[in-house]
């Protein structure tokens, strides 16, 4: 993996931390980790099409969001969205 690689894979997480917390202000950010998904977290389907469709928008990535599935980890949405950027 290239060091710019992992500056996306970083800065992708970053957002989904950012955007998670800005839609549900009750989850402490550091339970927002890697190996937890958005459901795990407190998380219904409209915080996350809202989490997910404001990450997509900020970072300019062209990814559908039934691409997204709900168990999905951190992790995983953050590698997918990499890949479509």
């Amino acid at each position: 993996m290239s060091d710019t690689t992992a500056v996306g894979h970083e800065e992708i997480l970053r957002t989904i931390r950012r955007h998670t917390t800005a839609v549900v202000p009750e989850i402490e950010p550091a339970r927002i980790v890697p190996e937890r998904t958005l459901d795990e977290l407190g998380c219904n389907s409209i915080d996350r099409a809202e989490i997910l469709t404001g990450v997509l928008e900020e970072l300019d990535i062209d990814l559908p969001l039934e691409k997204l599935t709900s168990g999905a980890t951190v992790e995983e949405l953050a590698r997918l969205m990499g890949e479509h950027r």
